[in-house]
């Protein structure tokens, strides 16, 4: 087997992944992932999942920043 050289840039990936719970311990809001492109840019992609008190999924988001600011 012949290895391709990769055409895209190795991006460094960093998973937080954040729950944060209401008062009957169900999670509300989970998963966000950062992601770093070999230059040191911010590259994010997070989704967003709400759930109701039930477990049920109320809003499901995605949201993908190319290019961001250093702070």
């Amino acid at each position: 087997m012949t290895e391709e050289p990769m055409d895209e840039e190795e991006i460094e990936v960093t998973e937080i992944v954040e729950v944060v719970e209401d008062d009957e311990g169900n999670t509300v809001v989970d998963d966000v992932v950062i992601a770093e492109d070999g230059e040191g840019n911010a590259v994010i992609d997070e989704t967003i999942v709400v759930e109701d008190a039930d477990g049920n999924v109320a809003v499901e988001e995605e949201i993908t920043v190319i290019e961001a600011d250093d702070e």
